[in-house]
């Protein structure tokens, strides 16, 4: 639970009922020790706050950038990648804003890029459920972004293995 104190920056925490002292927030916040960064700053503490804050970043210029630029909408063109990437950029945003749920956007991110690149592969080589083109470039991003939030998920695994202590009537 967090207690207001006055300050508007530094909330205090108060323990759970396990006593952890985490109150259930995150360990990837900065609440009640006074850090500073503010909310990109605690955002990416964390290999998934990096890997969101990728996606957000090069999918977002990217999109936006074809967009700009004239997409195409017909089946395949590329405003139907931007739309896809747009997405991706939204999930990558809701992970970055709530740290709570930041390892399932990443899952659900890496499960997207996994998918089309098993797609990529399997049925068709340039055209991705028959609406979004794909480049040699996507043959390089997508399995990479796959491989990535897998890499930022093994990462996470001791912070998330240390943020939740076990009730003490499973100790």
């Amino acid at each position: 639970m967090i207690e207001y104190t006055g300050d508007d920056t530094r909330p205090s925490v108060a323990p759970d009922e396990a006593g952890s002292g985490t109150g259930g927030v995150d360990r990837d916040s900065n609440a009640g020790r006074g850090g500073r960064g503010g909310r990109v700053g605690v955002a990416l503490r964390s290999p998934a706050g990096w890997f969101c804050l990728l996606v957000v970043v090069v999918f977002g210029i990217r999109a936006l950038v074809t967009l700009g630029g004239g997409a195409s909408w017909a089946a395949p063109g590329t405003g139907w990648r931007s739309v896809w990437q747009l997405a991706m950029v939204a999930l990558a945003g809701g992970g970055l804003a709530f740290p709570a749920r930041r390892a399932l956007c990443v899952i659900a991110i890496g499960a997207v890029y996994a998918v089309a690149t098993l797609l990529e592969l399997a049925v068709n080589g340039t055209i991705l459920i028959g609406v979004i083109p794909v480049d040699m470039r996507d043959r390089v991003i997508h399995p990479l972004v796959a491989v990535l939030a897998v890499a930022s998920l093994i990462a996470m695994v001791p912070r998330l293995r240390d943020a939740r202590p076990l009730p003490s009537r499973l100790r």
